[in-house]
């Protein structure tokens, strides 16, 4: 059984955690994306139409989530240096 601090501290770590990782694979994910949406913004405003690549969004979703997993790692052995 964990006491109240080691509790607050596991609590604490979790959340950077898992803050850190949606940051990271937020980051990606915009980073990938934002161009791709400009370009669709652009070729609807031009009266084209837009075809859309699951397999490429797929493979976003999955840097997404390995940035966030790099993340956590980092996050990781920088809290066991400490």
């Amino acid at each position: 059984m964990m006491n109240p601090t080691q509790k607050q501290i596991t609590q604490s770590v979790a959340k950077a955690a898992a803050k850190t990782f949606a940051q990271a694979a937020l980051a990606i994910l915009v980073l990938l994306a934002v161009p791709v949406l400009t370009s669709w913004a652009t070729t609807i405003r031009d009266g084209g139409t837009v075809e859309i690549d699951l397999h490429w969004w797929s493979q976003v979703l999955v840097a997404a989530v390995g940035g966030g997993i790099a993340a956590l790692i980092s996050l990781a052995w920088n809290w066991s240096k400490s």
